[in-house]
């Protein structure tokens, strides 16, 4: 049985593939974005589809671009895959620079 947690991602993930249905391929964006905050850095994929913008986990932008890359062998449905899969790995990558920046700015505070 799925989690409370759970079901809200798979909603989520829902409502992106609703709202990018029937859209063109070309209208849809994604970009990574990490929000730096003192506790810790947030990884999250932009996603706009539909008129509408998403805020994505990581685990949620994976799920959508399996979900396209699974429902459309066109290649630019590939090509959106590949895309999202890319914003959410970029997204990763960036979140890890700036957590270790973080980390090297509190070893600095606590070595003075």
């Amino acid at each position: 049985m799925a989690t409370p947690a759970q079901q809200a991602q798979d909603e989520r993930v829902a409502d992106v593939l609703m709202a990018m249905e029937g859209q063109p391929i070309d209208t849809i964006r994604c970009a990574p974005i990490v929000v730096l905050s003192q506790d810790a850095p947030l990884p999250i994929v932009g996603l706009h589809a539909a008129g509408r913008h998403f805020t994505l986990s990581l685990e949620e932008a994976r799920c959508v671009a399996i979900a396209v890359r699974m429902e459309d062998a066109s290649p630019d449905a590939q090509a959106l895959a590949a895309s999202i899969g890319m914003a959410a790995t970029m997204t990763e990558l960036l979140w890890l620079r700036a957590h270790c920046q973080i980390l090297r700015l509190r070893l600095e505070d606590a070595t003075r």
